[in-house]
C-alpha cells in the first residue's frame, strides 16, 4: 500500500504462505521463522521499504503494536512503538507468539 513493501529475511524454506505483491492483513500468518544463514537460533529480519527492489530502495520507519521487548534480564510491554536493529521481541497478542 502507498508504494511500501515489507521484506522478511530468514523464513523457513518452503513455509511462505503469501506471494510477492500480495496485500496481507495485520495478524495474518505469512510463514515460519527459520534459521538460515550463519545464526545460532531461528530469527527474523524485517524491513519496510519504499520499493520492491533490493539495491535501489530505502528503508522506512515501521511501527508495531502489542509486543514485549527483552531488555537485559527483564521485559517491557509496548503498546505501540518501533522495533530497532538487534531488538528481541515477542507478540503479546494471544495465539500470535
Amino acid at each position: 500500500m502507498n508504494g511500501e513493501y515489507s521484506w522478511f529475511g530468514h523464513l523457513k524454506r518452503g513455509s511462505a504462505r503469501v506471494r510477492v505483491g500480495q496485500t496481507v492483513a495485520q495478524g495474518a500468518v505469512i510463514g515460519a521463522v527459520g534459521a538460515s544463514g550463519s545464526s545460532l537460533f531461528p530469527h527474523l529480519h524485517y524491513e519496510l521499504r519504499d520499493g520492491s527492489g533490493a539495491k535501489t530502495v530505502e528503508g522506512l520507519p515501521s511501527y508495531f503494536s502489542t509486543f514485549q521487548r527483552l531488555l537485559g534480564s527483564h521485559t517491557v510491554d509496548v503498546k505501540q512503538g518501533a522495533v530497532n536493529t538487534g531488538d528481541i521481541v515477542e507478540s503479546l497478542v494471544p495465539g500470535k507468539k
